[in-house]
This record gives structure tokens, C-alpha cells and sequence, in this order.
């Protein structure tokens, strides 16, 4: 799939060919399976979450909506190895009891 520049017509972005393209797919998300299972530190967290988002966009699979799928993607990713604990040094608490609001409505 080619993607196009609207104004210029010019190429933007060669997607991967149909030939490897369910193959490609199917490694990402292999890859994404041993990601999400794997102990890793705050900064590993966030290279792999671009790294994935960075992958599904070279992907290319759909015809449209890769770089919606690619950061709902990354954002699905962050949120499942965030929300067991942020960072070292936090004595395992889970993010969600970390994050308190900001302003509490009165009479809470």
C-alpha cells in the first residue's frame, strides 16, 4: 500500500507488501505478548510503548486508521506494565493508589 501526500501527490510511506504482511503482524504481536510478560525498569517501558508504536505504523496493516490503532496501541501498552507499579524504588504499590486528584468536590 502506498500512502500518498495529498497537496503534492508525491509518496509518503510504502507500507510492507502484501506477501509478508500477515507475517509481520503476527511477530509484532508476539512480540507485544513477551513485552507485556517481561519485568522491565520505568525507561524500558517507555522505548518498548514507542517501539510497538513505531512497529505497527511500519506495519501498515489497514488501509486506514494505523496511527489511531498505533497509539491506542501504545497507550494500551503503558497503562497494563504502569498499572502494576511505576518505576523502581516504589515498594510495589500499584500506580492507582499513587494517583490522587488534584481537588476533591466539596464535602468529600
Amino acid at each position: 500500500m502506498l500512502v500518498m501526500e495529498h497537496q503534492t501527490g508525491r509518496m509518503q510511506y510504502e507500507a510492507a507488501e502484501l506477501n509478508i504482511l500477515k507475517n509481520e503482524y503476527e511477530k509484532l504481536w508476539k512480540e507485544i505478548d513477551r513485552l507485556v510478560n517481561q519485568e522491565m525498569t520505568t525507561e524500558e517501558v517507555f522505548y518498548y510503548a514507542a517501539f510497538i508504536h513505531h512497529a505497527m505504523v511500519n506495519i501498515h496493516p489497514f488501509g486506514d486508521g494505523n496511527g489511531r490503532i498505533a497509539r491506542l496501541l501504545e497507550k494500551w501498552f503503558l497503562a497494563e506494565k504502569c498499572s502494576r507499579t511505576i518505576g523502581p524504588g516504589n515498594q510495589g504499590i500499584p500506580a492507582h493508589e499513587k494517583v490522587r486528584p488534584a481537588r476533591t468536590p466539596e464535602g468529600v
